[in-house]
C-alpha cells in the first residue's frame, strides 16, 4: 500500500498540532504557538523544500555527466575506425611497394645480365683495336664498311645496355626506399591503432562506469526524496521517471525546431540516451525549450479615424520663401523593391538505392556493435552505412565523417527514408562522430554503441548536423 503523501503544508499543520493549536477539547487550555515556533517550523519546510531542489538538481547534473561521457566514447570510437582504415591504408601500400621493388630488383637482375654479356662479347673482339684492325684487314671497301657496321651495332648495343642498367638500378633503389618507408608508416599505423583502440576501450569503460555511478546515486536520491516527500519509493521513481521523459522530450523538440524540423518529434524519449552515441543530449546545448510563440492574434489596429485638428486662423499672413526644387531629387525612403532571392536547388529525389540501403540496414536489426566492423557478424555505425549502400550498389567510404562528403547534400528537414544523417561533437563537420540512416516518420536506424545492437528506434535530434547526405 502507498503511503500517504503530505505536502510541506500538511507538514506545519501536523507540527502546529503539536503546540496544541489543533488539540480540541481534550486540552482545556490550548498553547498558542509562539513566532519562535511558527518560524522553526517554517524554516523546516523551508529546508525540506531545499532539499529536494538540491536533490532534484544533482540528478540532472549526474545525468548530464553521463551524456557527456557517451559523447566521448563515440568520439574515441570514430577516431578508433579512423586508424583501422589508416592501418588498412599502409598495409596495402606496403604490399604495392614491395611488389614494386621486387619487380625492380629483376629489372636490374636482367639488365645486369645483358651488360654483361656484352661486356664479354666487346672483350672477345678486342675492343677497339680489334675494330681497327678488321677495318684495315678488309677485302675491299664493301667488306670494311659492313664490319664498321657490325662494331656500330655493338657499341649502341653497349651504350643502350649501359642505360638499361642504370635505368634498372635508380629504379631499384627508389622502390627499395619506398617499401621501406611503407614499412616504417605501416608500423606507425599499428602502433596509432593501438592506441587508439586503448582510448576507445578506456572510453568506453569511462562512459560505462559513469553510467554506473549515475544510476547508483540516482537510486539513492530517489530514495531520499521519497523520504523528504513522505511518499513511497515506488511512486518517486515514477515521478521522476516522468520528469525525465518530459525533459527529454522538450530537449529533443527544441532541438528539432532549430533544425527546421517540420514533423513532430517523437513523443517518447529515446529509450538510453547517456551510453548511446547517436541519443545523448549535449552539454553545451540549452536543454530548456525556446519560448513558445504566442498564439493570441495581435491586437487589431483601429480603424476609427483621428480626430481632425481645426485649422487655426492667423492673424498676420506669414511670408511664405519658395522652397528651391533640387536639380536631382534624392530618395526620402529606400527602395522597396526587394534583390531577388537565390533559391538553392532542390536536392535530387531518392533513388531505389535509398529504399534498398534501407531495407537491407533492417534485415541487420539485432546485431551487435563492433568496433571498426562492417559485418558480417557485427558493425559500428559507418561500417552499417557503408555496408547498406554497397548492398544496393553505392560505394560509400568507410568513416562517418567522410561519408557526410559522399552525396547530395540535403536539409534533415526534407530527409527521405534511406538518407543518412549525422551527430557532431561540435556543430560542424570536423565533429562528426556518428552516422545513423533516416528510417522516415521519425525513426531511424543505426548501430549505437559498445554493448548495444543495431536498432530502429526514435529520432534523437539533439547534435544532429543540419545537413543529411542522399548518396
Amino acid at each position: 500500500m502507498r503511503r500517504r503523501v503530505v505536502s510541506p503544508l500538511g507538514v506545519t499543520v501536523a507540527l502546529l498540532a503539536g503546540f496544541g493549536l489543533f488539540a480540541g477539547a481534550a486540552v482545556a487550555s490550548p498553547t498558542i504557538p509562539s513566532d519562535d515556533d511558527i518560524a522553526a517550523v517554517d524554516a523546516a519546510a523551508g529546508e525540506t523544500a531545499a532539499a529536494i531542489a538540491a536533490l532534484e538538481a544533482e540528478l540532472a547534473s549526474s545525468r548530464a555527466a553521463s551524456d557527456a561521457a557517451g559523447v566521448a566514447a563515440a568520439v574515441a570510437a570514430e577516431e578508433y575506425n579512423q586508424a583501422v582504415i589508416a592501418l588498412e591504408e599502409a598495409e596495402a601500400e606496403k604490399a604495392e611497394a614491395e611488389a614494386e621493388a621486387a619487380a625492380a630488383q629483376v629489372e636490374l637482375e636482367a639488365a645486369t645480365t645483358a651488360l654483361g654479356e656484352l661486356a664479354m662479347a666487346s672483350y672477345r673482339s678486342g675492343g677497339d683495336l680489334a675494330q681497327l684492325s678488321a677495318l684495315l684487314s678488309a677485302d675491299g671497301l664493301e667488306d670494311a664498311l659492313a664490319q664498321a657496321t657490325t662494331f656500330q651495332v655493338l657499341g649502341t648495343s653497349s651504350a643502350q645496355a649501359e642505360q638499361r642498367w642504370a635505368d634498372a638500378d635508380l629504379a631499384a633503389r627508389t622502390a627499395d626506399e619506398r617499401a621501406a618507408a611503407a614499412v616504417e608508416a605501416r608500423a606507425a599505423a599499428a602502433e596509432e591503432l593501438a592506441v587508439a583502440k586503448e582510448e576507445a576501450e578506456a572510453s568506453a569503460a569511462d562512459a560505462a562506469r559513469i553510467l554506473a555511478d549515475t544510476e547508483a546515486r540516482r537510486t539513492e536520491l530517489v530514495v531520499q526524496l521519497a523520504a523528504l516527500r513522505q511518499t513511497s519509493v515506488e511512486m518517486e521513481q515514477e515521478r521522476q521517471a516522468a520528469a525525465e521523459a518530459a525533459r527529454l522530450a522538450q530537449q529533443n523538440a527544441a532541438a528539432a525546431e532549430r533544425l527546421g524540423v517540420e514533423e513532430a518529434p517523437a513523443a517518447t524519449a529515446p529509450e538510453a540516451p547517456a551510453a548511446e552515441p547517436g541519443d545523448e543530449p549535449s552539454a553545451s546545448r540549452p536543454s530548456q525549450a525556446p519560448t513558445q510563440a504566442p498564439t493570441q492574434a495581435p491586437t487589431q489596429a483601429p480603424t476609427q479615424a483621428p480626430t481632425q485638428r481645426p485649422t487655426p486662423t492667423p492673424t498676420q499672413s506669414p511670408t511664405v520663401r519658395p522652397t528651391p526644387a533640387p536639380t536631382t531629387p534624392a530618395p526620402t525612403t529606400p527602395p522597396t523593391t526587394k534583390p531577388p532571392v537565390t533559391t538553392p536547388p532542390p536536392p535530387p529525389p531518392p533513388s531505389s538505392a535509398n529504399a534498398a540501403a534501407l531495407a537491407w540496414a533492417k534485415t541487420q536489426i539485432g546485431k551487435p556493435y563492433v568496433y571498426g566492423a562492417a559485418g558480417p557478424n557485427g558493425y559500428d555505425c559507418s561500417g552499417l552505412t557503408m555496408m547498406a549502400y554497397r548492398n544496393a550498389g553505392i560505394s560509400i567510404p568507410r568513416t562517418s565523417g567522410a561519408q557526410y562528403y559522399a552525396g547530395d547534400r540535403v536539409p534533415v528537414g526534407q530527409m527521405q527514408p534511406g538518407d543518412l544523417f549525422f551527430y557532431s561533437s561540435n556543430g560542424s563537420p570536423s565533429g562528426i562522430y556518428h552516422v545513423a540512416i533516416y528510417a522516415g516518420n521519425g525513426m531511424r536506424l543505426h548501430a549505437p554503441s559498445p554493448g548495444k545492437k543495431v536498432e530502429l528506434v526514435s529520432m534523437w535530434w539533439p547534435n544532429v548536423l543540419p545537413y543529411a547526405v542522399r548518396p
